[in-house]
């Protein structure tokens, strides 16, 4: 079960971020190879693809991993055909987990996300990579804007070069639906709903087609704007401490 290389040709020049897995015996020689592409939707299918959201929220059910990686590599997968895939999948099940994984790694942006923090002061990138005039004067706008919110930020890239994301805390109320959303397994939504409303740049637009392309961000600026909406660790004390010791 192999690609020709015409076949492959084709497959690249529609979905130039394709990629090839290939499984090998003991002795190296080829034995299956699946050719993958990022998370595909199905023919009716707006937004992020319904595979995805259920591979994700699989992470954390196990009775549903199984089906959730099949459906994602059945899905995603460019080569081979889904009758081949399946009949590859029935006598390697394994291999579905490995290939939904991979897929679900296309999903997410190129790279780390590079967190943006201010340190005595100043805004700077945790990697140490200068940020542009124009991200600098984004971040003091922001700012400006919420001066008593606490703000996240980093630098991603989604195919098109780094760009610069911020997100403030939501409202309690969404708040409190995303979290039961979490709860029920629901963990796509629930991040989802989180970024409703927090995106302070870029505009609600640019986000919404950058995780059309890499869905993988919502979880990470989700999961970010859930941390915000934590004051911290609380320590437990006595209502009236003792003044023993003073």
């Amino acid at each position: 079960m192999f690609p020709s290389d015409e076949e492959l040709s084709a497959i690249e020049a529609a979905e130039p971020r394709a990629r090839r897995l290939d499984w090998s015996d003991d002795d190296g020689e080829l034995l299956a190879s699946v050719v993958i592409g990022p998370p595909r939707r199905v023919p009716g299918e707006v937004g992020v693809p319904q595979a995805y959201r259920k591979w994700v929220d699989a992470m954390h059910d196990a009775d549903q991993a199984s089906s959730a990686a099949n459906n994602l590599a059945l899905t995603s997968c460019l080569w081979p055909a889904r009758e081949k895939l399946r009949v590859f999948l029935d006598s390697s099940p394994e291999a579905a987990y490995t290939i939904a994984d991979t897929i679900g790694a296309m999903a997410s942006p190129d790279g780390a996300c590079d967190e943006v923090k201010r340190v005595a002061g100043e805004w700077q990138r945790e990697s140490g990579a200068a940020l542009t005039e124009g991200m600098l004067t984004k971040l003091a706008a922001a700012r400006t804007a919420n001066p008593i919110a606490r703000l996240w930020a980093a630098v991603v890239d989604v195919g098109a070069g780094e760009e610069l994301v911020i997100a403030k805390p939501v409202r309690s109320n969404r708040y409190h639906d995303a979290r039961a959303l979490g709860a029920k397994l629901k963990v796509f939504d629930a991040a989802e709903l989180l970024c409703t409303g927090s995106i302070v740049e870029p505009t609600q637009e640019r986000f919404a087609a950058m995780v059309e392309d890499r869905p993988g961000l919502a979880l990470v600026v989700g999961g970010a704007v859930r941390e915000l909406g934590s004051p911290g660790a609380a320590k437990l004390g006595k209502a009236k401490p003792s003044l023993r010791g003073r």
